[in-house]
């Protein structure tokens, strides 16, 4: 019985030093492969011409690169290889075929939009106007045009960026933070210039800027001249604070911007508007603000 026992135990010393003894001749590119995890079959499936271990492999691998780069791609979006962080060129790749790797650009923004690899559907619903980075290369003017793109987009659209910070994607990147964020804020577009005909954009040197102050003017010119456009276009994009008496402010706004275009107001000129409050520079108005 022990005899048999000893020969058991040799045969399987054996097997382990032929199978260490076969893993040593694999090819460093194959032995990743088996460390992590992934089949030949499972290799085979997405990249059938990867060639197969040999003495002239390294340079049978980048021919296959060179020749087969889908084959290549597919193989490292394997959820196996994609998960980890790979020096290819310790493992045979050339320079040449590395892995291009895309810069990422340096707005905080644009970093947790892409590492919560929120789905376009739900972007398209939640924030559809989140801006896309087109440049992605780290330079100043790339990095200071988005900045100001994001900013643009936080003021015209403080529901949309309420929602990004809320989106669970978004909101695990930040594992303390506990609830939603509510963000309490005035619509930016109140107060800005306008004048009682609808807004014409504005032509300067500076693109972004004029095009984010005339939507800001359109926002408020239909606040105030066009409710239909309004509730239309931009009601859907804007909170106000429950203290906000909408309808007194439109009134005296309007009034304002009446007493501007048309120099000083009658004393009734204010009351044909609405207007519960006097016009400043009225008798009305002198009297009620004397000492």
């Amino acid at each position: 019985m022990r005899f048999f026992t000893l020969i058991a135990w040799a045969l399987m010393c054996a097997s382990t030093v032929l199978a260490q003894s076969e893993t040593a001749t694999k090819p460093p590119f194959y032995q990743l492969l088996d460390h992590l995890k992934v089949s030949t079959e499972a290799a085979k499936s997405v990249a059938p011409n990867l060639p197969a271990p040999s003495a002239d492999f390294q340079n049978q691998l980048n021919s296959w690169i060179e020749k087969y780069p889908t084959q290549w791609q597919a193989l490292l979006q394997l959820p196996a290889v994609s998960a980890q962080e790979i020096n290819w060129a310790s493992y045979g790749v050339a320079d040449k075929n590395l892995p291009k790797r895309e810069e990422v650009l340096a707005d905080s923004h644009w970093q947790w939009f892409i590492s919560s690899k929120i789905s376009t559907d739900k972007r398209e619903r939640l924030f559809p106007h989140f801006p896309l980075a087109t440049g992605l290369k780290n330079t100043d003017q790339n990095i200071k045009t988005y900045n100001a793109k994001v900013g643009i987009w936080m003021r015209l659209y403080p529901k949309e960026y309420q929602a990004f910070l809320n989106a669970p994607e978004i909101a695990a990147l930040v594992p303390d933070r506990k609830g939603d964020i509510k963000l309490n804020y005035m619509p930016k577009f109140i107060g800005a210039p306008i004048t009682s005909k609808k807004p014409i954009k504005k032509n300067t040197d500076n693109e972004l800027l004029d095009e984010y102050n005339y939507q800001l003017a359109l926002r408020y010119w239909a606040f105030l001249y066009n409710e239909a456009e309004y509730n239309r276009l931009y009601a859907k994009d804007y909170d106000f604070p429950s203290d906000f008496d909408a309808v007194r402010f439109k009134v005296n706004a309007r009034a304002k911007i009446y007493e501007n275009e048309r120099g000083s107001m009658g004393e009734d000129d204010y009351k044909k508007l609405g207007s519960t409050e006097p016009a400043k520079g009225t008798m009305d108005w002198t009297n009620k603000n004397k000492q």
